[in-house]
């Protein structure tokens, strides 16, 4: 699984919002999510200085606590 978390976050850093990028509601700044089986990976993405952040990795029951 841990491999295909960081295949995953390899994907996102060529392109930030893929075909699965889903937006988060609820919090301060806009966050995405996206689904690596039954783990969600949140993050935020800086245009500017085209970066993405990675804000929390967690199965799905626990990623928005």
């Amino acid at each position: 699984m841990l491999l295909r978390i960081i295949d995953k976050i390899e994907e996102l850093k060529k392109q930030p919002i893929i075909r699965d990028t889903k937006t988060i509601e609820g919090y301060g700044e806009k966050l995405f999510r996206v689904r690596v089986g039954d783990y969600r990976i949140l993050y935020d993405v800086d245009y500017k200085s085209d970066k993405i952040g990675i804000v929390k990795i967690d199965k799905r029951s626990k990623v928005y606590e």
